[in-house]
């Protein structure tokens, strides 16, 4: 067994780091924003605007969590500042989660082929991988401390002093991403009706983490209750429905996280970012066991089945209370409960074939019917397998580039060569979303003449650079000045991203200087 664990990581390994930095095809604001964080606290202990190890990171006008960031630290001085520390460290996380779920899986039903097949699940899940493979690290990151809370929630009912790691686990959970600020005041509620008797044993342990939890809670609260961010914008209890209203609305997006048509197609997200087109977050061969492990699980119920069908059950509900649903990033957890039910319907299924005993001949029947239900299950599973990267690393990788910004480093690798040659270089500002930080992440030693602008206006004694939207404000033909295109930059489609001109005017905007 623990060869097959190993070689199931490996294929977590292999398919979260492959071409990772080509794929998803451009890189994010908020992919650098993370990075050249992380870049300033190590060289200066001090986050973009000058806060000494802050708890919380400010950024386009809502703050991140730490854990991400800090966890970037040592793979950025390691690797220095570019994607590859930035994507690779939320593909360890991804790793590290399949790695968890086998533990958390053996620990709740003491079989490890359950738990194997639950983290081959998870490795070749689509959800999964696309999160893990990205810099949005906040989002991979709580789902692998919400698991191994949970893995060291139920080691410590049998070894106390592990509800002191289960706390610790949960406490960064909360700081790695938001949708743990609700799962995880869930799961504890949860686990503590289920395992009280345990608790109270050990209740000097149970009031430690407890304690542990609550101080964590507090920089939390008053983050919520006193810093007005853009996040919590996206409430629905900000859209004024009424209760009534509220709770509809909430119950609505909490079905939607269920709809074959998001699960299945991934419909209802548009923003190739967010979803792969033509493949949904679970495979379809998943659905028939999952159905049985549904029944499975509700027979003569135990607990570690209940804390199961209650992992099902809470995922979506920290994207019901938003604004806009459903939305797969807010859902991830949803990808280790589907694992974990589809693996537990799977062994279901071969254990009922293979108790089909009341003669001989029945049972080679059964031990026939288990051969084939496992060769089918193995052949049409990695059928859908090799079909979702052959698409993701073809038909997405060529057509998602402009929702992923592609360009960033082109334009600012080119300012950077031609910086000596012009007064002023600027990116149009509606170029890219929030263009500013681009250059802070791919020159961080400092590009002088390096701007950000939204307008133009006559300047004729400078010398001018700019990077500029295809088809943008004819700037230059209004003002009849001399300019000449220097250069394109295309996706790798073969559209074109980016046009290079030089120019004998400028731009005199100081809030951009």
């Amino acid at each position: 067994m623990p060869a097959a664990l190993a070689g199931v990581v490996a294929i977590a390994a292999v398919v979260r780091m492959y071409d990772i930095v080509a794929n998803p095809p451009g890189f994010f604001a908020d992919e650098a924003a993370y990075g050249f964080n992380a870049y300033t606290i190590l060289h200066t202990a001090k986050d973009e605007f000058g806060k000494t190890l802050p708890l919380f990171f400010e950024s386009f006008g809502d703050y991140k969590t730490p854990v991400y960031i800090y966890s970037l630290v040592p793979f950025i001085g390691v690797l220095g500042l570019s994607e590859l520390p930035v994507r690779l460290t939320s593909a360890l996380y991804g790793v590290m989660t399949v790695a968890a779920v086998y533990l958390l899986v053996k620990e709740l039903f003491g079989q490890r082929s359950t738990a194997l097949v639950a983290a081959l699940i998870l490795a070749i899940s689509p959800w999964h991988i696309h999160y893990t493979r990205t810099g949005f690290g906040e989002i991979a990151v709580h789902v692998f401390f919400l698991v191994l809370a949970l893995y060291f929630f139920l080691v410590g009912t049998r070894r106390p002093p592990f509800l002191v790691a289960a706390a610790l686990a949960l406490a960064l959970a909360l700081y790695s991403y938001r949708a743990a600020w609700i799962i995880a005041p869930l799961l504890l509620i949860i686990v503590t009706i289920l395992y009280h008797r345990e608790l109270i044993q050990h209740w000097r342990f149970s009031l430690t983490g407890l304690f542990i939890l609550a101080l964590a809670s507090v920089p939390i609260l008053l983050l919520v209750f006193n810093v007005d961010e853009r996040a919590q914008d996206r409430s629905i209890f900000n859209l004024e429905l009424g209760p009534r209203g509220t709770v509809e609305r909430a119950i609505e997006h909490y079905i939607s996280y269920y709809q074959p048509s998001f699960l299945l197609k991934g419909a209802a997200e548009t923003n190739l970012r967010h979803v792969i087109p033509g493949f949904g977050w679970i495979y379809l061969w998943q659905v028939p066991f999952a159905a049985l492990a549904l029944a499975a699980l509700a027979w003569r119920p135990t607990r570690p089945k209940l804390l199961v069908l209650s992992l099902l059950a809470v995922f979506p509900i920290a994207g019901a209370v938003t604004v806009e649903s459903p939305v797969s990033a807010r859902a991830l957890f949803g990808s280790v409960a589907f694992a974990i039910v589809t693996a537990y319907g799977f062994v279901t299924a071969m254990r009922l074939l293979g108790a089909w005993r009341p003669s001989l001949r029945f049972e080679l029947a059964g031990a026939g019917l288990a051969i084939a239900l496992l060769l089918g299950t193995g052949i049409v599973g990695g059928l859908r397998f090799g079909a979702f990267l052959d698409a993701y690393h073809g038909r997405y990788q060529e057509n998602a580039s402009s929702d992923w910004q592609w360009g960033g480093r082109a334009v600012v690798e080119r300012f950077l060569e031609e910086e000596s040659q012009y007064d002023r270089l600027w990116v149009d500002g509606g170029l890219f979303n929030r263009p500013d930080i681009f250059i802070r992440f791919y020159a961080p030693d400092g590009c002088a003449n390096c701007h950000v602008t939204h307008e133009v206006v006559y300047q004729p004694e400078l010398r001018h650079f700019y990077a500029l939207r295809p088809g943008g404000p004819p700037w230059f033909e209004e003002l009849g000045q001399n300019f000449e295109y220097v250069g394109e930059i295309y996706y790798p489609n073969g559209e074109l991203a980016v046009t290079l001109v030089a120019v004998d005017l400028g731009v005199t905007h100081p809030d951009d200087q």
